[in-house]
């Protein structure tokens, strides 16, 4: 963002093969704070739900502690049942 002169983001939509947390982990750690996020939390196949729950809830207090309001958006179908989309904005 600073090499390319941006200085604020006003969506971010991610799709990226249960990789949204640690991308929107790392962005707010640089300081980077989109105002408007869109993305999919995908839990492995394997994975415990309870580890997976775990995982989910410390993000919703992450982004919670820095202003975000988050809408839930259910999914209506069966082939993708291991995945949940947020919708994330800041005031």
């Amino acid at each position: 963002c600073k090499e390319q002169n941006i200085d604020e983001i006003y969506l971010l939509k991610l799709d990226i093969e249960g990789m949204a947390i640690e991308v929107i982990n790392s962005c707010w750690d640089d300081g980077i704070l989109p105002k408007n996020i869109i993305m999919e939390i995908e839990r492995p196949p394997k994975q415990k739900f309870s580890d997976y729950q775990h995982i989910v809830n410390l993000f919703i207090e992450r982004a919670h502690s820095l202003k975000y309001n988050i809408i839930f958006l259910p999914r209506g179908d069966s082939f993708n049942s291991f995945t949940t989309e947020f919708f994330l904005s800041k005031d």
